[in-house]
């Protein structure tokens, strides 16, 4: 407590503003832990020579390295090896003159498995205008890039065969065409069959039964050609075949 207005009451003020300040700041420390040690996003802290100094919990969680196995080392630990040094070269070029990074990027887990995560990199700088730190946010967006798949697979593909759907098959038939025009030893080749009294089957025996005898004949179609040829389903029993590069019309009749 203040007992005097002097020099020693002055301390005194001055002595309680300083231990109130430091209050607010280890509280401010505290709660800055805390939202560290919680958030659902991995986070890394570096030195300016890119040595990992902290991670937290979201980190370990998604990686599968403890903060003892990582501290000291650089996150080139997590280097996938799906992307080039080309890459990396532009990412360092981007954070040295920008001071911050963000764009997609696959790392490898300490079991190996790789997955692609969104990622922002900023550079922490002193008084001076030089880096003290690097901070990396990420999280992992395998979940989103599965349904991104999936959606666009849905979009150009058969439904209960698996097969190119109308529109993929158009995309690969103009393609053929292209490369027909340029390279003029190569002549495609289309050919498009159904099913007779299809129908039949699927009023005596049931559309399951008719459903099934698509899928075979899809699958027996794709093991008549080659990997580069394509085989669509245009709706009901109707397929289409696409044999890009032929020679002679004889190949296509074999």
């Amino acid at each position: 407590p203040v007992i005097s207005v002097d020099e020693v009451g002055d301390a005194t003020l001055a002595f309680n503003r300083l231990i109130n300040k430091t209050g607010e700041l280890l509280q401010t420390q505290r709660m800055a832990r805390i939202v560290f040690e919680n958030s659902l996003e991995g986070i890394t802290v570096t030195d300016a020579n890119s040595r990992i100094q902290l991670v937290n919990k979201a980190f370990s969680d998604t990686t599968g390295y403890t903060a003892e196995e990582v501290i000291g080392k650089t996150p080139g630990l997590l280097k996938s090896g799906k992307q080039g040094e080309d890459f990396y070269t532009n990412f360092w070029d981007a954070l040295q003159r920008d001071g911050e990074w963000r764009g997609e990027i696959w790392n490898k887990r300490k079991n190996g498995s790789i997955y692609p995560e969104w990622l922002n990199v900023s550079a922490v700088r002193n008084r001076s205008g030089e880096v003290e730190h690097y901070v990396a946010i990420f999280s992992d967006i395998t979940e989103r890039k599965e349904r991104e798949e999936a959606m666009t697979f849905r979009a150009f593909h058969d439904a209960l065969t698996g097969l190119p759907n109308r529109l993929l098959f158009k995309d690969r038939l103009d393609q053929a065409l292209v490369q027909a025009r340029r390279y003029k030893d190569r002549t495609p080749a289309v050919m498009f069959l159904d099913l007779d009294k299809f129908k039949q089957v699927n009023d005596t025996l049931g559309h399951d039964v008719g459903d099934l005898l698509l899928k075979e004949v899809a699958g027996r179609l794709k093991r008549c050609v080659r990997s580069i040829d394509t085989v669509a389903r245009m709706g009901g029993d109707e397929f289409t075949v696409l044999l890009p590069e032929i020679t002679t019309e004889a190949d296509a009749d074999a």
